[in-house]
């Protein structure tokens, strides 16, 4: 064999050395100008600016509280406050009044800064007695029933304990009235002093500080070429550049503080340590931070001043913006030298480039009069000879791509209405046996009973899998695990092979490590099912009569969250040769030797989807096989493991089924026997409950009728979003409406349906289904506990998060039982003790409206005839958050949000 050596220097290595001279001139041009000069000097400048800068913004803060402060005391020993208080009930008290609250008008017009001067009692919840207000620059005395009462406010609270002459800083903040923020937004600082009569507590001063005005200077007093950032301790911050990042805490947003600079405030004062200085260089940010005094323990501020790298080296920026005008030039004169080398080296791909751009339109056989010694005449008779393959090819293309897109849609077509068939039918089987089920069977029925749930579950498992076929070959179905006893669970699958086993006179026996009655499981029992069945079902059918079939479930290791186990299925059947072991990871893999021997053939899915599922587990499957002897499947899993005790304190007796009674429900589908169901499961347990069957008659419905909607995507081969408009207009203010389907549901046609609370997918649990809308109805009536600030306290410890969790729902359930005894009895006083030990857990888990329930009993606005109501009511809002506690941090400590999306839940509990 002779290879072919051109005696010539290719096109190709003639352009590489070329590109490489004019290239590594340009990088020796380009490197020479950007090294010149350095920005180290301009950094070392900056630095100092900074620092300096911020010792001014410190001095400034500390000059303007100090103020403050002087200002408070001299109102608290005010003469005109000693004659007011020591004319107290005299005639001349309406007159000292007017003399104090001329000099507070006089104080204010003096200090521009100040927007509010009061004068608080500590009667009357803490009524204000004297209010002077300024207000776009006016300043004026408020008046009668417009005074407030702020002894629930927490600077009411902590100055009124203070001793005599002590002054209370509050933290900076934004300024509200009746609650809500003040607009345009207002920073403001509280400045209070206790005022004493006769040695006893008589109230208190407090100066509202405008912190606008005070901002904008210290924000001027940086230079020009610097920014001020001042942040709390807890990163959020209070001046900043831009408007939209200062006191995101008064809006529910997180700190930002981490987001500028990519280290939170702790690792920010660890850093300075480190660094012995008080320069953060993060995020390219130059900034000095430095602590500002703030006479208030526990709080702390910082200011920092600085810029990004772009502002601190704009002159620099501004040469190597020079110098890279000048490579660019030079780069377009190199770029002009080297196009007119090719120029000249390859004026005859032109007419290759030109028959390559022209031939995707016509796709004919092309012919170029090129006959060159290099790669371009190589290039010019590789391309003759493919254009003739391809367009040889592409009628056939063409054609075979053709039948394949009319396959494809014939089995989409297919799959989507067997699956809308199928799945109705299951559904009312499901729901029938639920129905056998409650309505007191006797003993001998019970076990047919649970057979058909067991096989209709596995039936339904079969059914996903083959309606989902396409799914499963992509790999796209996913797992939905659960918490689950694994026992009872291998007891019901080897049940539902027993008639099977006894039919062929197989002894089906089933082996169970003790160890595993301790635990619970967390994993997915739907495709465990299916695969310990598809394995049990190969082993009876591949077993010759008198045989026998072990199931074994074995702990190999016990860790601290997790079990090792073994799930074997052993049989002493015909056996599989090394051959045919080859094969079964083949897609619908058959053994053809059992014809012969009298064995019904499988359908040849089984194995393949066992493999594909157990690799969903991070599992393999392992076979150890002989013909004549047997063989013994087994696969192991590391499974996450909790005891059996934790089931049980998160079981779902806490969902409030009774909220159901009030609701007026609708539910729509062409299906009778589900219409019979669900008027059996809701009939009983709500107001009012209407069906309807096709959609026109929806149209003569009342609007605005409904408090719960439930409806069918597909009325045979129409959709439901053609429909949804009619559906809104019926569901009341605060309803809520679930679609139901029998297919899985892409996004594109999920975005035309309307907004829904939940997506479910055939067959539906009733009891879920119940469990589902009351805990819907709670969260939505009551509020969801929040316990992110928990977790974050503990660190995202889960450990130490879940023994928190367990000690709170105790606390809370012995709780709800005094509080229903207090409020039964009139017990003021137990009661307020009470809500004052609950109150701080019930903030820190944002349930405002169990707060404000809370707050309002036993004040003047609640009549003591509405206790034995109340009693109940608040009995059943701790009810649903213990049961809420219990539900979602039953794992891994965190509360997701209700899912909005498809529901692929099976019926398996």
């Amino acid at each position: 064999m002779s290879f072919y050596r051109p005696s010539y220097i290719s096109l190709a290595t003639k352009n590489a050395i070329a590109y490489f001279l004019l290239a590594l001139a340009g990088l020796a041009t380009l490197s020479f100008l950007l090294f010149q000069n350095s920005a180290k000097e301009i950094v070392v400048s900056s630095e100092q600016q900074v620092s300096h800068a911020g010792d001014l913004v410190d001095v400034k803060f500390a000059a303007f509280l100090d103020n403050v402060q002087r200002d408070i005391s001299y109102l608290a020993h005010s003469p005109y406050l000693k004659d007011y208080l020591q004319n107290l009930g005299n005639k001349d008290q309406s007159f000292k009044k007017e003399l104090l609250a001329s000099a507070y008008l006089a104080m204010l017009d003096s200090k521009p800064d100040y927007s509010q001067i009061r004068l608080i009692g500590i009667d009357g919840n803490g009524k204000e007695i004297i209010r002077a207000e300024r207000l776009e620059g006016h300043t004026f005395l408020v008046q009668g029933e417009s005074l407030q009462e702020k002894g629930s406010r927490n600077y009411f609270y902590e100055t009124i304990r203070l001793p005599e002459d002590s002054i209370f800083f509050s933290p900076i903040d934004l300024n509200k009235e009746y609650g809500q923020l003040s607009n345009p937004a207002i920073p403001t600082l509280r400045a209070a002093c206790p005022v004493y009569m006769d040695g006893k507590p008589f109230g208190i001063i407090v100066i509202n500080a405008d912190l606008r005005h005070f901002f904008k200077e210290l924000t001027t007093l940086v230079s020009a070429n610097f920014d001020l950032k001042v942040v709390d301790m807890n990163g959020h911050f209070l001046i900043h550049p831009d408007s939209s990042k200062v006191f995101t805490f008064e809006y529910d947003r997180p700190p930002l503080f981490k987001a500028d600079f990519g280290v939170s405030i702790p690792e920010m004062d660890s850093l300075i340590q480190q660094q012995h200085n008080s320069i953060l260089k993060e995020n390219g940010l130059l900034y000095a931070f430095r602590p500002i005094s703030y006479p208030r323990k526990g709080y702390r501020l910082y200011v920092g001043v600085g810029a990004g790298e772009k502002k601190l080296l704009q002159s620099f920026y501004a040469w190597r913006k020079k110098s890279l005008l000048i490579t660019a030039a030079l780069g377009l004169l190199i770029l002009f030298l080297a196009f007119w080398y090719m120029r000249r080296q390859a004026r005859e791909l032109k007419n290759i480039t030109q028959t390559l751009t022209s031939f995707p339109s016509n796709m004919a056989p092309a012919k170029l009069p090129i006959t060159r010694n290099d790669e371009i005449g190589q290039l010019a008779q590789s391309f003759e000879r493919m254009s003739t393959i391809i367009s040889n090819n592409l009628s056939a293309l063409k054609k075979a791509n053709k039948e394949v897109e009319q396959a494809i849609r014939e089995k989409d077509a297919f799959l989507e209405n067997m699956s809308h068939e199928i799945r109705n039918p299951i559904h009312s089987i499901m729901g029938m046996t639920h129905l056998l089920e409650k309505n007191n069977p006797g003993r001998h029925q019970r076990a047919f009973i649970e057979a058909l749930k067991f096989n209709s579950k596995n039936l339904l498992s079969l059914v996903n899998d083959i309606l989902d076929f396409k799914k499963l070959s992509t790999g796209d179905i996913s797992i939905h695990n659960e918490w689950f006893a694994l026992p009872p669970l291998i007891e019901d699958i080897a049940s539902s092979h027993r008639f099977s086993a006894v039919s062929k006179k197989i002894k089906l026996e089933m082996e169970i490590d003790p160890e595993l009655n301790q635990h619970l499981v967390y994993t997915d029992p739907n495709r465990l099912t299916q695969v310990v069945n598809n394995l049990v079902i190969n082993a009876i059918k591949f077993t010759e009569e008198n045989g026998q079939v072990m199931i074994q479930v074995s702990v190999l290791e016990k860790k601290k969250t997790e079990l090792a186990i073994r799930f074997s299925i052993k049989d002493n059947g015909i056996g599989i040769s090394e051959d045919q072991l080859a094969k079964i990871t083949e897609r619908n893999y058959t053994n053809k030797a059992v014809k012969n021997q009298g064995i019904p053939e499988g359908a040849g899915l089984g194995l393949p989807i066992v493999i594909q599922l157990l690799k969903m587990f991070s599992s393999t499957l392992s076979i150890d096989s002989a013909p004549g002897v047997g063989s013994h499947f087994f696969f192991d899993l590391t499974i996450p493991r909790k005891s059996q005790k934790t089931l049980q304190s998160g079981a779902l007796s806490g969902v409030p089924i009774q909220l159901l009674e009030k609701l007026d429900v609708l539910v729509i589908d062409d299906d009778t026997q589900i219409l019979f169901l669900y008027e059996h499961l809701f009939t009983n347990c709500t107001n009012s409950f209407t069906k309807v069957s096709n959609l026109p008659d929806l149209q003569s419905l009342p609007s605005a009728g409904y408090d719960l909607i439930i409806s069918d995507i597909y009325f045979g081969k129409k959709e439901i979003s053609s429909m949804d408009g009619e559906l809104v207009t019926r569901l009341r203010p605060n309803g809520l409406m679930y679609f139901v389907s029998g297919i899985g549901l892409d996004n594109e046609k999920t975005a035309k349906l309307p907004p829904v609370k939940k997506l479910f997918q055939k067959p539906i649990d009733p009891m879920y289904l119940l469990n589902t809308v009351a805990s819907d109805l709670a969260a939505q009536q009551f509020g969801q506990p929040d316990t992110s600030s928990i977790l974050h306290d503990y660190d995202h410890d889960q450990t130490k998060f879940q023994r928190a969790i367990n000690l709170l729902i105790d606390e809370w359930e012995k709780m709800s039982s005094q509080i229903e005894i207090a409020l039964l009895s009139n017990d003021a006083d137990k009661f307020i003790a009470l809500r004052h030990k609950l109150i701080t857990t019930v903030r820190r888990l944002q349930l405002d409206h169990f707060e404000a329930v809370l707050e309002k009993l036993f004040s003047e606005e609640q009549p003591v005839g509405d206790l034995p109501r109340i009693a109940a009511e608040i009995k059943q809002m701790m009810g649903f958050y213990i049961w809420y506690l219990k539900k979602e941090t039953q794992w891994d400590g965190k509360a997701p949000p209700i899912s909005d999306g498809l529901e692929r839940r099976n019926t398996f509990h």
